[in-house]
């Protein structure tokens, strides 16, 4: 509600997993002030992803915004931002901060080169094991935090 009184919005809702980086890889920008997301780390690390992967990587995208929507918001909370219209007030405010990116190139499950990024973990083996079970649990609601 609070961007919604302040600003015009273009929203964009996703589909499906890996939408968000299909997305912020290849909406035109032109004319955008900040591109803001409502999600947690994953959907971050998506659309960070998909920012990356643009022709002009991230330099040509608008800053973005993350808005606590997820199940663990480990970014946000490093930043001790878990209000969303507390965080929804700092973006209207135009305040950026600069994170560092990590490009990691790798092999996925099909064999295939592939990129990602990361914004503030890189997880393999146990890590990634105990979030693929937190999200099968996630019908227990609040309870899951991977």
């Amino acid at each position: 509600p609070v961007l919604e009184r302040s600003v015009e919005l273009i929203v964009h809702k996703t589909k499906h997993p890996n939408h968000a980086m299909e997305l912020a890889r290849s909406l035109d920008f032109s004319g955008i002030d900040c591109l803001i997301v409502i999600g947690g780390d994953g959907s971050l690390h998506e659309v960070t992803t998909g920012l990356l992967l643009r022709e002009g990587g991230l330099n040509s995208a608008p800053p973005v915004g993350i808005i606590p929507g997820g199940t663990g918001n480990s970014v946000l909370t490093s930043f001790n931002q878990l209000n969303a219209a507390s965080v929804a007030r700092h973006i209207l405010k135009g305040r950026v901060r600069r994170v560092d990116v990590a490009r990691v190139s790798m092999i996925n499950n099909a064999g295939e080169p592939s990129v990602r990024c990361l914004v503030n973990v890189l997880a393999w083996g146990m890590g990634t094991d105990a979030n693929t079970t937190a999200e099968k649990l996630r019908w227990l609601g609040p309870y899951v935090v991977p």
